[in-house]
């Protein structure tokens, strides 16, 4: 028999599972109410409710301490380690040094790792912490902890990642600006820069080509503008670190003397800074032959920088573009800083880099192409105007000036290569003249030039100069502009041969007049009349005895450029200028009682005695040859 729909359905449902249907009750009988009670356990977080000691460093924002900054500086998370270094950058800067210095250690030790930390926003961080350390410590203080920092910045310097080898030249330039002699001595840093720039070749150890990084940033071109710029500032420090000069031996000390005490030292001095040597190995005698050495890695590198960005001369002859305008002045002054350092270390330093270099930079950087003119606002070709723009932004600022159509500085900076190496071309002596001509301030590019002519002692160069300044000192508004110019001069050549050929003398007959006018006078011109005056020249001790008077009447009135009135600046200066008394050589009995009736009616003020002092030594001076 055939079964009907719904006998099919009671049978399907007879064959599901079935939830059992519970018959208990949740509440016994009479107890149908709700439980409200509830358990509570105590939970302590450790060190939260830690009390704070009354002189205890906190971060302004979560109040923490330098420990728990610390700390947070090991975090795995960006995040983490960027809140503890800007906690740290509070603590620095809204507390005293004193209370820093406890903790300077520690935080350096700290610090300094992350300048290799793979984010851009950490190590910015670090670079705004490390600026204001070191700004509140001297470098004698910083001295123990400074190899860390280099070790870490060696590092970074040669590190993989391309952003953070361009952050390690923001520390460079920290350390340049706050320790520039304590980094002057860890010279184990120059090859670094080459190695930002370039790579080794396996034919031979010293040569190398240049590189190209892809993932920069920047341009290959900017970046080893950026390079360069620091190699040349770290130079400039190790020459003027060589340049110290002991301390001086009349500074007051308090000495101490005890029944163990055998002597008492009467003066004291500094060491002498230590020779060129970049690699610690190397010792003291070697070190000519370890800048020679470094500087035959560092001449080819920078010669084919500047010939890659500079047009072929058949094209473009003196036209450059900007990028090539802020690289020629790098180029030139990292020479420049070479050659000074090859002069400190041996007299045939100079002569060796002359006969290896001196004719590659006479072809590559003069013939043809001197004087340098901006030909273009724009960089090189295949570039967008967008980019363009970047990175003539970006050379105008590595230049740190405004940018001159003419290459003035540059092409100075040349003239003073050329005058060094003995670079003879009549172009170089009619650019330096012309600028004197057009500069109306005093330009210390131009007078390291007339020191490199002086130098050469050829007479006739020093003439055709002179002469064109002597006429430039005619002029009333360049009468102090020319004046060091001159006196570099002077104070160098032999006035009798330079009289022969020029009118210097008579230049030398009006410099006391200087000293008789009523318009303001610097102070500089002050020393280098006196300078002149205790050299006995005669042209300027024959003028001095005829305005002797004139400048004693003028001397309490006279003013003194950036000089306030009365003030301690100007009473040296003005004491100064009355030591030419004692200079006086026709000395008689009326100018002594003219002196005498001055100092009575109090007229020179509060230099009065001093004045007296000399007056009297002057007298006793003339009453001796009299009696003799």
């Amino acid at each position: 028999m055939v079964k009907t729909g719904h006998k099919k359905f009671v049978k399907k449902e007879k064959a599901r599972v079935k939830l059992k249907k519970s018959y208990k009750t949740i509440l016994p009988k009479g107890l149908n109410v709700t439980n409200t009670e509830f358990k509570v356990k105590r939970i302590v977080i450790r060190e939260q409710l830690k009390e704070r000691g009354e002189n205890e460093l906190l971060s302004a924002h979560r109040k923490l301490n330098v420990k728990e900054l610390m700390s947070r500086l090991k975090h795995n998370n960006s995040a983490v380690k960027q809140d503890g270094l800007s906690g740290l950058f509070e603590i620095v800067t809204l507390n005293a040094t004193s209370l820093i210095k406890s903790h300077f250690s520690s935080i350096v030790d700290s610090v300094s790792s992350l300048m290799l930390d793979i984010s851009g926003n950490t190590r910015k961080a670090v670079v705004k912490l490390l600026s204001a350390m070191f700004s509140q410590v001297t470098e004698e203080e910083l001295s123990p902890l400074f190899e860390i920092i280099v070790r870490y910045l060696a590092c970074a310097m040669s590190h993989m990642d391309s952003g953070v080898r361009e952050d390690s030249l923001l520390i460079i330039d920290i350390l340049l600006e706050q320790c520039p002699l304590l980094t002057a001595k860890h010279r184990s840093l120059l090859p670094h820069f080459l190695d930002m720039i370039s790579s080794q070749t396996r034919s031979h150890e010293q040569a190398r080509q240049l590189t190209v990084d892809l993932d920069s940033r920047t341009t290959t071109t900017v970046f080893r503008i950026k390079v360069l710029t620091r190699l040349r500032s770290m130079l400039q420090a190790i020459v003027h670190s060589s340049k110290t000069k002991p301390g001086q031996s009349n500074v007051n000390r308090e000495v101490t003397v005890s029944s163990d005490t055998r002597h008492v030292p009467l003066y004291s001095s500094q060491q002498h800074a230590q020779p060129f040597v970049y690699d610690k190995k190397v010792t003291s005698n070697q070190t000519l032959a370890d800048v020679q050495s470094y500087t035959q890695m560092l001449m080819p590198l920078l010669m084919d920088t500047f010939i890659e960005v500079v047009a072929d001369r058949k094209q473009a002859g003196s036209d450059i573009v900007v990028e090539a305008v802020a690289l020629l002045q790098c180029v030139v002054d990292v020479i420049l800083n070479v050659i000074h350092i090859l002069r400190q270390c041996d007299t045939g330093g100079v002569a060796w880099f002359k006969q290896t270099y001196g004719r590659s930079l006479r072809d590559h950087l003069f013939t043809g192409r001197f004087p340098y003119t901006v030909g273009s606002w724009g960089s090189l070709p295949n570039k967008n105007a967008k980019q363009r723009r970047k990175d003539c932004e970006a050379a105008l600022k590595l230049l740190n000036t405004s940018l001159d159509l003419q290459c003035t500085g540059q092409n100075l900076s040349l003239c003073l290569l050329a005058f060094q190496l003995g670079i003879d071309s009549p172009v170089n002596l009619d650019y330096v003249l012309t600028s004197i001509k057009c500069c109306r301030s005093l330009n210390p590019t131009i007078l390291a030039c007339l020191d490199a002519i002086v130098s050469k002692s050829d007479l006739s160069q020093c003439i055709t100069v002179t002469e064109t300044l002597l006429s430039l000192a005619r002029d009333p508004g360049l009468t102090f502009v020319v004046f060091p110019y001159l006196y570099n001069i002077v104070i160098r050549v032999d006035v009798k041969k330079l009289a022969k050929k020029t009118r210097v003398e008579d230049w030398l007959d009006t410099l006391p007049t200087y000293l008789c006018q009523k318009t303001p006078i610097p102070g500089s011109v002050i020393n280098s009349i006196m300078t002149l005056a205790a050299r006995r020249i005669p042209a300027l001790q024959n003028s001095i005895d005829s305005h002797i008077e004139h400048i004693l009447d003028a001397l309490p009135e006279l003013e003194i450029k950036e000089c306030e009135r009365n003030s301690e600046p100007e009473l040296s200066y003005k004491r100064s200028l009355a030591r030419l008394i004692y200079w006086v050589q026709e000395w008689d009995e009326e100018l002594s009682e003219e002196i005498c009736l001055a100092l009575r009616k109090q007229h020179f003020g509060p230099l009065t005695p001093y004045v007296e002092d000399l007056w009297l030594l002057r007298n006793e001076t003339f009453e001796k040859s009299q009696g003799g």
